[in-house]
């Protein structure tokens, strides 16, 4: 047994194992006192306690790469299906990220640019798979035909910002190449996947340094935006920190860590220090977002009651509704975690109100002559 393996091992018996003990208890106690659905609360306790014990190099051992996971999807759809759901590939012009089709590519028709979230180190799943052909079927109501274009990108430690606001930038230009108008591009995510959404619109309305490809005009604005749990600040001390650090899947230890890989001798200090919102959304100045109805039309903006980023996300939501040109829609669902539409798809749980209320919003979005989304 090599040594990765035996560490691996170590944390789970050593780490692992305790915390969950720790945090399982502690959700039952928040499930009476709180009123929160058991089972959630303890799946909850569970991720965070794996997530918080082993290091992203050993989870991206035990996870399967993105591809993996795209192709043994599709062969599962394929076994059922008499339609086939596409399964195309296409390598982006960096050479390392990539783009995985769900839905029938059609220039003419709707495309979504969906980014999975992980916190920059996990790979994308099955559930984002499944929430990927549900959002296509959302827009295939309105349109009559949509795929989903899934950005495979590069994970960290071993990359680091703006990598990946360059590979978000780059699977756009692809879309926009291939003849889709932006006017029919919807794009969008849940957690560090809604973190890259919004870098990808800050590329879009300031240029960034020695970057001149960032910062140009779009011919029309994208047709909408939608954050699930996005990432918006790596400041610890809201009330929601304290409220929900034994409540969500998330820990603090988990974003303090993998903030800090992300951002490892980039730029981003810098940045925040003179307002710059490349990095983090919430780090922008008053001015960072006025420009922010050229480039896009609408925000659907989502949190959990019970998540880490609970007020961030509230906070961001006030800064965004009085931005011109951009219809603006934000919910807190009550008694949910960090990123509970993409946590329905990953478990196979019904889908909520809040699901659904996405997947309208989506329609709604590409329904001619529709001023707003709501």
């Amino acid at each position: 047994m090599g040594s990765s393996k035996i560490s691996i091992v170590f944390r789970i018996i050593f780490l692992f194992i305790p915390i969950a003990i720790l945090n399982i208890t502690m959700a039952i106690f928040r499930s009476i006192s709180h009123g929160v659905h058991l089972p959630t609360a303890m799946r909850n306790g569970i991720a965070r306690s794996f997530l918080t014990s082993l290091l992203p190099q050993q989870l991206q051992h035990l996870l399967p790469s993105g591809p993996t996971v795209f192709r043994k999807w599709i062969a599962g759809k394929n076994n059922i299906r008499k339609k086939k759901p596409s399964g195309a590939i296409e390598m982006l012009e960096d050479g390392e990220s990539r783009l995985f089709w769900v839905g029938e590519r059609d220039p003419s028709s709707t495309v979504v640019l969906l980014f999975h979230g992980g916190g920059y180190v996990l790979p994308l799943s099955k559930g984002h798979l499944e929430w990927a052909n549900f959002l296509c079927e959302a827009a295939s109501t309105a349109d009559g035909k949509a795929s989903v274009a899934l950005l495979d990108y590069s994970l960290c430690p071993e990359n680091v910002y703006p990598k990946q606001m360059r590979q978000a930038a780059l699977a756009l230009e692809h879309l926009i190449s291939l003849g889709y108008s932006p006017s029919k591009i919807l794009i969008g995510g849940d957690s560090a996947g809604g973190h890259l959404a919004l870098s990808l619109l800050s590329y879009l309305m300031h240029q960034y340094p020695g970057d001149e490809s960032s910062g140009k005009s779009l011919p029309e604005p994208l047709s909408g935006c939608f954050l699930i749990s996005p990432l918006l600040s790596l400041d610890l001390n809201t009330i929601s920190y304290r409220e929900n650090q034994n409540a969500d899947l998330l820990s603090i230890h988990i974003i303090k860590s993998w903030g800090a890989d992300l951002f490892r001798n980039s730029r981003f200090e810098t940045e925040k220090e003179m307002g710059k919102a490349w990095g983090m959304a919430l780090s922008g100045d008053d001015d960072w977002w006025n420009r922010l109805g050229e480039v896009v039309k609408r925000i659907y903006l989502v949190g959990g009651s019970e998540e880490l980023f609970r007020d961030h996300i509230i906070e961001f939501g006030k800064r965004l509704r009085n931005v011109p040109k951009v219809g603006l829609s934000t919910y807190i669902v009550e008694k949910e975690a960090h990123d509970g539409t993409f946590m329905e798809f990953e478990t196979g749980a019904p889908l909520s109100n809040s699901t659904w209320r996405l997947g309208n919003w989506v329609a709604d979005c590409l329904r001619p002559l529709q001023s707003e989304c709501r």
